[in-house]
């Protein structure tokens, strides 16, 4: 079982690999920024192993609503918690105390992807037609946060040295580098289903409970694109891209993805995806006040977010007993 494991893990981290060398290239050959590469290219990159989940539990069986709601919430909230705590042991490991970040550029993201999740959790209260209004509102959201990201980012090319592509070493070319891209990509989501699959082997032989590990071990799985990425970025010092790809994919997430779900059927919520929404909101909102607390972006900042999802863990528990 444990081989299982450790073979989904080692997958994962060939493709993220191989996801990062490229999606880089491809943000060179298109003459884009970090911003643009990071917050657009990478994150949906990324997010689409977890973004489809709930769209085949909704689109191929109505009665898998559970599923999809839990999935629509699972994702973003492991990102807004872990996935930053991660990020900020990372840049701290590297005895890095601050980040290399645009502070209102961060700032704006946060902010927004908190507001977005607001409207979108407080509709879930609401009845079908107002959840199709909002799940409208949500896409024109999207929209207009990627507009921001390419508005802000227009007179910024990247331009520092780029490791030689994997896949053509002495020269890259368009075609290659999306070759190499898209079976990056496909070995993350390969080895995140094998990851899976041997968290499960080894939870049963183990004989943890089922329901534990669906609301904690798996979801973590299925973060794992974003945030390998991430530190293999950090470790090279490329912070916009990696704190990017995950704030991208968070926005992603937290307004295409419930908004598609929402214009199908209505969403009702059930108390693990409230406590998660809850710690969420936190998180991401301690980290804001954080960040702004400070003259510059400090890797501390990103630290709460192992403390919410230690608090969602502590809340999942207390309600099992």
């Amino acid at each position: 079982m444990p081989i299982i494991l450790f073979g989904g893990l080692l997958i994962i981290l060939i493709g993220a690999e191989l996801f990062t060398n490229a999606v880089e290239w491809l943000g060179k050959k298109l003459r884009l920024s970090h911003s643009v590469t990071g917050n657009l290219l990478a994150a949906v990159g990324t997010a689409l192993p977890e973004s489809i989940i709930p769209l085949i539990a909704l689109y191929g069986d109505n009665k898998r609503l559970d599923v999809a709601c839990g999935a629509i919430i699972g994702a973003p909230f492991m990102l807004s918690t872990l996935a930053m705590g991660i990020c900020g042991l990372t840049l701290i490991l590297c005895r890095r105390r601050t980040v290399s970040l645009d502070k209102a550029k961060i700032s704006f993201e946060l902010c927004y992807i908190l507001l977005c999740f607001a409207v979108f959790f407080l509709a879930c209260f609401g009845g079908s037609y107002l959840q199709r209004i909002v799940g409208c509102i949500l896409i024109w959201a999207y929209i207009f946060y990627a507009w921001q990201i390419i508005k802000k980012s227009q007179h910024q090319v990247q331009e520092e040295y780029l490791r030689p592509l994997y896949f053509c070493r002495r020269k890259s070319y368009l075609l290659v580098v999306v070759v190499q891209l898209a079976i990056g990509l496909n070995l993350v989501i390969f080895g995140a289903e094998v990851f899976v699959e041997g968290i499960t082997l080894t939870a049963a032989s183990l004989g943890i409970s089922p329901l534990v590990l669906s609301l904690i071990l798996a979801p973590i799985a299925t973060e794992l694109p974003e945030k390998f990425n991430s530190i293999i970025w950090i470790l090279q010092g490329k912070d916009e891209l990696a704190l990017g790809n995950i704030t991208g994919a968070m926005a992603f997430q937290c307004t295409i993805i419930p908004a598609v779900v929402m214009l199908k059927t209505p969403l009702d919520l059930d108390l693990p995806a409230i406590f998660s929404s809850v710690c969420l909101v936190m998180s991401l909102a301690i980290i804001y006040i954080s960040i702004n607390l400070s003259k510059k972006v400090q890797a501390r900042s990103f630290l709460w977010g192992f403390f919410w999802y230690a608090m969602f863990l502590a809340l999942i528990f207390w309600s099992i007993i």
